[in-house]
């Protein structure tokens, strides 16, 4: 999927202000953000939590497995020490479930669905998943 169209989709959706990581470090620009919500994690602790505002709050939500233990291991210590937070968003089966289904409900929230596979098309399913062009998520039905 193009960048332009992914930055576009995070604007509808409702993002305050995108950045195209293959163009842009945000971590230089020398603007500070209330909410950094991360997809790719290209960066250390230190750098997201320097680019935050007070009382902001680095939220990862994917990332290589080396920079989501960073995360697991100082987002903790580093929240501790100020007001700036950092935070690995992971998914608790059960937990919040009820709210989530109610902003689904009113539309407060519409989730992204890029396309549907059938289980006998799983493999089709992450070929699309491995290369990269897609946007929303994969669904594979059973």
């Amino acid at each position: 999927m193009e960048s332009a169209v992914k930055l576009d989709r995070m604007r509808t959706l409702g993002a305050d202000h995108v950045v195209d990581f293959t163009q842009e470090d945000f971590t230089q620009n020398g603007l500070r953000y209330d909410r950094i919500l991360d997809f790719e994690a290209q960066h250390s602790m230190f750098d997201y939590r320097r680019s935050l505002a007070p009382g902001g709050v680095y939220a990862m939500a994917g990332g290589t497995t080396p920079r989501i233990i960073q995360a697991m291991a100082l987002g903790p210590l580093m929240s501790r020490a100020g007001s700036r937070k950092i935070r690995v968003v992971m998914y608790k089966p059960g937990r919040d479930l009820g709210e989530l289904m109610a902003f689904m409900a009113t539309g407060k929230i519409t989730p992204v669905i890029d396309s549907t596979y059938a289980l006998s098309d799983a493999a089709d399913a992450f070929r699309r998943f491995g290369g990269g062009q897609f946007e929303g998520k994969i669904v594979i039905t059973v």
